[in-house]
């Protein structure tokens, strides 16, 4: 019922001052919102409501209104002018909650004045005085002017209504679905045997991820969802339904180049941010660009030719990918990344996949929405209760820097390289004593069997020093007598007194230990290495 027919059976009821309460008849949609559910033969465009005025007519009020009928509008967008409106997005479909595609879905348009101006200059509207002289209005221009169009003081994303009853206009134009109960079991099934490959914890935090992302859309998720996998797994399955979820609030990249391209204005209406495919975790540039989108606060918004704007950071970022390095994911507290190897157990099924889309199609995504909508997260958060898989293991090893890699080599090979041995003690039973010159000399051996050109000089054993101290807890930095038969060879290295400097180290399997302890994973020692 309208709001104007419920205050009017209220006041009804006051002025006779009975305390009664009757059923209220609820009239037909139609007659309370005749704007949005007029017949398609009822909407007239302007070029008809131009054509119906009587010749020389003034009167162009019913024209003007086309425009406010038709979603135009002028805002401030961050100090600068534009007319906007809403389009129809023909890249998503409006499902409604009987599985049916509804009214079409929406999107927001912004045109500069001059291009406005431009586009509608031939609607105009010739009027005559009495002295018989023609005048030729244009109708764009006196929209502009004109003190009853619709204009906003501001332009926000404001997904959880937090600025309602504000002359704000709000880019939030909802999900793409309505939720309702339903089904999406083949999906659940996809998700747990599958990209989780039977791991129940990692599929609760999945789970809770995604219902993060519909219950808080406003805030950032601070972790990225990584799966990886071979070709026809359904890794990307997952991220597609989501998508489908937030609809124009989604993007799906296939080229990292969306996300570290400095112009990156399809990122400020976006919630959930789904790479497939994207990223190679070798790139600097992306990696930094990648860790911002993750955990930054905000975002700096820069449009082809418009000024940088900052806006806050909403994005919940999913990636899948067949490669073996996907994530840049750091040794230590690496909180960034939840990175799950998924399971070649639907590889290749095309009936099954073809049951779980016609499934989504039929109910199950408004089914999915619903559950998000209603599941208990109240004690979760992404950044709490990471799940420590292999695969984030293997990502955290393949993202290691030069130093962390020797260092790596070292263990596996337990032996820090070819003639290069402990100045006293044994390393493969216990602690022993390294000299610093030999430190050096091994991750010069390494870089050079790794075709890398750069070399260590003696001032950057401080970092190699810093890198102990966060990898081997034990490992002690000394100034001890340099060994006699070692004397002419060490050279620099040594102090007036004959002293030089080297680490005391505990065993190789203490190392090891230390290292597994970083990256939360116990690591297979039996490979074959070369330093």
């Amino acid at each position: 019922i309208s709001y104007k027919h419920l205050f009017g059976l209220v006041a009804k009821s006051s002025e006779e001052g009975k305390n009664w309460v009757r059923q209220i008849d609820r009239i037909p949609a139609e007659e309370d919102f005749p704007d949005y559910f007029a017949d398609e033969d009822e909407q007239r465009d302007l070029q008809e409501i131009l054509d119906s005025l009587p010749e020389g007519s003034k009167n162009v009020s019913e024209a003007l209104e086309w425009f406010n009928r038709e979603g135009f509008c002028a805002v401030m967008d961050d100090g600068q002018f534009r007319v906007m409106r809403q389009v129809e997005d023909t890249m998503w479909r409006f499902l409604g909650r009987d599985g049916k595609e509804d009214k079409p879905r929406m999107r927001w348009e912004s045109m500069k004045r001059p291009d406005f101006l431009n586009f509608y200059e031939t609607k105009k509207v010739e009027s005559t005085n009495d002295k018989g002289k023609t005048t030729v209005t244009q109708l764009a221009p006196q929209w502009l002017g004109w003190s009853g169009r619709k204009e906003y003081e501001g332009v926000i994303f404001d997904p959880a209504g937090r600025f309602r009853g504000k002359r704000l206009l709000n880019l939030w134009t909802d999900w793409a679905v309505q939720p309702k109960k339903g089904d999406w079991s083949l999906l659940k099934q996809l998700l747990l045997e599958a990209l989780c490959d039977g791991n129940e914890e990692a599929y609760e935090y999945c789970i809770n991820w995604a219902a993060f992302m519909v219950q808080h859309p406003d805030r950032p998720a601070e972790v990225a969802v990584v799966f990886r996998g071979g070709k026809g797994v359904g890794k990307g399955t997952w991220g597609r339904a989501l998508a489908r979820l937030c609809g124009k609030h989604s993007l799906q990249i296939s080229n990292q180049h969306h996300f570290t391209n400095h112009f990156n204005a399809h990122l400020r209406d976006c919630i959930f941010l789904f790479a497939d495919e994207a990223m190679w975790a070798g790139d600097k540039k992306a990696e930094g660009e990648l860790k911002r989108l993750i955990t930054e606060d905000t975002l700096a918004i820069e449009a082809k030719g418009k000024d940088v704007i900052h806006t806050r950071n909403m994005l919940h970022v999913m990636m899948a990918s067949n490669e073996d390095w996907v994530a840049p994911a750091g040794l230590e507290d690496e909180r960034r990344f939840a990175v799950f190897e998924v399971a070649s157990k639907f590889q290749g099924n095309h009936t099954f996949f073809q049951r779980l889309n016609d499934q989504l199609n039929e109910g199950g995504l408004q089914a999915l929405l619903w559950d998000l909508k209603t599941r208990d997260i109240s004690k979760f958060h992404p950044r709490r209760g990471i799940p420590k898989t292999g695969a984030l293991a293997k990502q955290k090893l393949a993202s290691m820097d030069y130093l962390d890699q020797w260092w790596y080599n070292c263990l596996v090979n337990r032996s820090l390289g070819k003639d290069i041995h402990p100045a006293e003690g044994d390393w493969q039973v216990g602690k022993a004593r390294f000299l610093s010159h030999d430190i050096q000399q091994s991750v010069e051996q390494y870089l050079q069997k790794a075709g890398d050109r750069s070399r260590m000089r003696r001032s950057t054993m401080t970092s190699v020093g810093d890198r102990f101290k966060s990898r081997v807890p034990n490992a002690k930095h000394i100034r001890f007598m340099a060994p006699k038969d070692r004397l002419l060879e060490l050279g620099e290295w040594l102090n007036k007194d004959g002293r030089t400097y080297g680490y005391d180290l505990p065993s190789v399997d203490d190392c090891r230990l230390a290292l597994e302890g970083l990256i939360g994973e116990a690591l297979d020692w039996d490979l074959d290495a070369e330093i």
